[in-house]
């Protein structure tokens, strides 16, 4: 290690590749953009909003009335199931595709 790497000047590692901290140059990281659009993306909020309401209502659901809990288990095993297959056939239909 030189006395270069601890001076003021000393490079750093960021989410874009080596910059000059010391040169007083006005860095913008484009990853910075891209998380910025989408904090403020509608999807991202009702992605968020919604399951958490949903969770709430299924968790009150289920504090009034339990047996709700087994048709739950029983429906989300089903859900599950049906989505390990799909994707174990996509998986399929894509290695096929790519040794072509």
């Amino acid at each position: 290690m030189n006395d270069a790497d601890n001076s003021s000047e000393a490079t750093h590692e960021s989410c874009c590749g080596n910059t000059n901290e010391g040169a007083g140059e006005s860095y913008h990281c484009p990853m910075a953009e891209k998380f910025a659009a989408a904090l403020g993306s509608p999807r991202l909020k009702v992605g968020l909003l919604l399951p958490g309401l949903l969770l709430l209502v299924l968790g009150i659901l289920i504090l009034t009335k339990p047996e709700v809990l087994i048709w739950l288990a029983g429906g989300l095993s089903i859900l599950f199931g049906l989505i390990f297959i799909f994707v174990a056939i996509s998986l399929k239909r894509l290695a096929a595709s790519m040794k072509h």
